[in-house]
């Protein structure tokens, strides 16, 4: 016979299972065949168990779905040696929040793999199958991020090393640390310190940021580029306006 929960495991429940009004009337059950939804009458019917096997376990919100009852079953795909891909599965009543917020009752069964890839199906074998299909969709779009990445770092250290290449400002031009120190690891921000109040060569910030590529997001990455653009063009004009004076000067001589 279903029970009342009492207000913690009711308020509890209530709490991650989709809202509704009235609230939900929490009841608990002892056999899982008994968990149900009754929407007519609000009424929540938990395993008894739920609070350790569904809330504490991180399964109370899995994809659409909200269990209200699970019930650890066996493999039925990964069996022998295969069995070091684990993949935990349950036997499952839960709610399920669909188009529009209408919720409904499923029963089926849900798979977590030991990545933290998650199904639910109909059957155990399938909830299985999708799971480790989920684990190798999450290996492939590592390898593309990783690749993407690697291009990225490659792309933006070309364009350093190009740059340094072609340095058209003097060496001794200075700047500020505290403009680069929000993207220098605390140890190199130390170490240039002994520059002292004149600054940094700019020259070696370069050179620093070439080796920060890799440790940078795209967002950190795409400010620091601004900020080195705006002091190469400083430094830049700063020569041509040295040079053009002493060009001036030399003529003045003449």
């Amino acid at each position: 016979m279903p029970v009342l929960a009492d207000e913690r495991l009711a308020a509890l429940v209530r709490q991650v299972m989709p809202a509704r009004a009235p609230q939900w009337v929490v009841q608990i059950v002892d056999d899982h065949q008994d968990a149900c939804v009754m929407f007519n009458r609000s009424v929540l019917r938990v395993h008894r168990n739920w609070s350790t096997d569904v809330h504490d376990a991180g399964l109370h919100s899995v994809l659409a779905y909200h269990p209200l009852s699970l019930k650890k079953v066996s493999s039925q795909v990964l069996r022998g040696l295969s069995s070091r891909t684990a993949v935990d599965v349950w036997q499952a009543c839960a709610i399920k929040k669909g188009y529009k917020g209408r919720l409904s009752e499923k029963r089926g069964f849900l798979a977590r793999t030991a990545d933290g890839e998650l199904a639910f199906a109909s059957n155990a074998a399938a909830a299985e199958l999708d799971a480790l299909r989920e684990v190798k969709r999450a290996i492939y779009e590592r390898a593309r991020q990783a690749r993407s990445r690697a291009q990225r770092d490659r792309e933006y250290q070309g364009l350093m090393s190009r740059r340094l290449t072609l340095r058209k400002y003097d060496g001794s031009f200075r700047v500020p640390l505290s403009d680069y120190e929000g993207w220098l690891p605390k140890q190199t921000a130390e170490a240039l310190r002994h520059y002292g109040d004149e600054g940094v060569p700019l020259l070696v910030i370069e050179g620093e940021a070439f080796d920060l590529v890799p440790s940078l997001n795209d967002g950190h990455l795409a400010d620091l580029v601004y900020q080195l653009d705006r002091d190469v063009q400083r430094a830049q004009a700063e020569t041509d306006d040295r040079a053009l004076d002493q060009f001036l000067g030399s003529l003045d001589e003449g």
